[in-house]
This record gives C-alpha cells, structure tokens and sequence, in this order.
C-alpha cells in the first residue's frame, strides 16, 4: 500500500514562493517552475500562480521560436 499524503496547496502560498525565488529582474526556465513539485496538484496550482502573476504584471513569458523553451522573466525593480 502506498502512503497518503495531504498535500495542500494555494496559489497564494505559490505566488509568495515563486516571488521569493525569483529574483526582480530575473529568468528561469519554465519547466523548472515544476521540478520539484511532488503531485499534479501542486503542478496546476504552481501554473495558477504563474498566470496570475502574469495578470498581476509581474511575470512575462517569452518564448523566441515555435516549440522552444519558454522563458519566465521576473519584471524588475523600477
């Protein structure tokens, strides 16, 4: 039998995570947003934040061909 595990998850608590990861100004790739994610839970609710944070204009993606890597870039201190 495998082990239950409650993991619960907010896009609020994300978006601070991501915020406090993600330095002003700075890039990651976005697959890497989700590399230590431990259920597809927390995989929807990290994307969640990243859209939201987007709508909240701290985040831009980028992605500079078709089907290459997406870039997440942390809008800087103004």
């Amino acid at each position: 039998l495998g082990d239950i595990v409650d993991d619960r998850y907010t896009v609020s608590d994300k978006i601070d995570y991501l915020l406090g990861a993600m330095e002003p100004g700075g890039s990651v790739q976005f697959t890497s947003l989700f590399e230590t994610a431990t259920s597809k839970t927390e995989v929807i609710v990290t994307f969640l934040a990243v859209l939201e944070l987007m709508k909240m204009n701290q985040f831009r993606i980028r992605q500079d061909s078709i089907l290459g890597a997406i870039e997440v870039q942390r809008k800087g201190l103004a």
